[in-house]
């Protein structure tokens, strides 16, 4: 829990650098939250009215009809979606270059967000490229082999699902243990200028030693900020206020992640003796 108190430190010391992260996360939020709430909206109108008139499954026509109005809702989304990407781009790279620059000197501002940005963008875009790769490539193995056990049913029934659902349980823990071994992997290539192999190796290394605590704590949080994000959904309909309440929490939940990702990095490669003693860090001794 202390990596996790430090970060709420750190939050208290240098609440600035969360300003960055909100505006990437609220800025599409505003812009296609309502085309979304609204496209939800109509898609459940959409499935009750058939569900009331099952033959209006049975008319093709019927169904483009009803489903094309979901189409004017597309525009805003797409944008929405379009901006996410740019802006996640310039601002990830400069928010985990900003993170590490206070661990490391105690001293950072948004004065340092272009700097940090530039010195980050080149490895943040190869991670998210290895990234996305990486679970592609899970899903395109995960597809091949569920055609294979699928076509064992036709051989053998019993055999053919057992197999189907042996493989979708070890897919899911698999796929659970994973994403959390390479949760340090882009804090890794930020820390200590890794490449994107050698940030993944070390990744994996070190959460391998802090495995199920990180687990738990990303719970924790995670049930916190839904808490909080629940309290504040009131708001939701309310143009704009509800939307801008609702990033401001994530980013606030981001944020704080981000930071305890540093702090069990350093911490675990021996980084964290040299900590700034303005922040009222411990000792790495002191760490649960």
């Amino acid at each position: 829990m202390k990596y996790l108190e430090n970060a709420f430190k750190f939050l208290g010391n240098f609440f600035l650098l969360v300003i960055p992260l909100f505006i990437a996360i609220a800025i599409p939020s505003i812009i296609s939250g309502p085309s979304k709430d609204a496209l939800s909206k109509q898609y459940t109108e959409i499935i009750m009215t058939m569900a009331k008139d099952p033959t209006l499954m049975q008319n093709s026509s019927n169904l483009i009809e009803l489903f094309s109005t979901l189409i004017s809702f597309l525009p805003p989304i797409i944008l929405g979606f379009i901006l996410t990407i740019i802006l996640r781009i310039i601002v990830n790279p400069a928010t985990y270059g900003m993170v590490n620059k206070a661990l490391e000197t105690g001293n950072v501002d948004l004065n340092d967000f272009v700097p940090e940005m530039k010195n980050n963008i080149g490895k943040y875009i190869l991670y998210a490229l290895s990234y996305i790769g990486i679970y592609f490539a899970i899903f395109f193995l995960s597809a091949i082999l569920s055609f294979i056990f699928s076509s064992i049913t036709t051989i053998s029934t019993t055999l053919g699902i057992t197999l189907l659902i042996l493989f979708s349980i070890a897919l899911f823990i698999g796929l659970f243990v994973f994403s959390y071994l390479i949760s340090l992997w882009f804090p890794a290539m930020v820390s200590d200028n890794l490449g994107v192999g050698d940030g993944l190796k070390k990744s994996i290394s070190v959460v391998k030693s802090y495995f199920w605590p990180i687990v738990g704590i990303s719970i924790l949080v995670a049930i916190g900020s839904g808490i909080l994000s629940a309290i504040a959904g009131f708001l939701k309909g309310i143009p704009v206020l509800g939307h801008v309440v609702l990033s401001f929490i994530s980013a606030l939940v981001e944020f704080i992640m981000i930071v305890f990702c540093f702090e069990v990095y350093r911490d675990k490669t021996g980084k964290n003796e040299g900590m700034n003693e303005e922040l009222n860090y411990e000792a790495p001794g002191d760490y649960l």
